[in-house]
């Protein structure tokens, strides 16, 4: 395994989704963390369907083709953050050079 931390935002709008809605840090700790989450969802989101309208043209598709097939209509979407720690943790039996670095 490894020591990363991560959140997973799911699909965000007017309402979270019904049967697993996403579960939001309490406003008293993180005041902006749903709001900024939402507006970097729909940035991120916006800039997915930009990039279906390029592929949908680069195939000699209509611009709007996956959005009128309803590729973007579904909510699968999801976010995931990642947090790994700063720091290495280098194993007994992994014996480095002084010239070598590991990342």
């Amino acid at each position: 395994g490894d020591l990363k931390e991560s959140f997973y935002i799911g699909a965000v709008g007017d309402v979270d989704m019904p049967n697993d809605p996403n579960q939001w840090p309490p406003k008293e700790r993180f005041p902006s963390w749903k709001d900024t989450m939402k507006l970097y969802h729909a940035a991120a989101l916006a800039a997915g369907k930009r990039i279906l309208s390029l592929i949908a043209l680069s195939l000699d598709l209509e611009a709007e083709f996956f959005q009128n097939i309803g590729a973007v209509d579904c909510s699968s979407e999801v976010i995931r953050l990642l947090h790994y720690p700063g720091y290495i943790i280098v194993f007994p039996l992994c014996h480095l050079k002084e010239s070598e670095v590991l990342f």
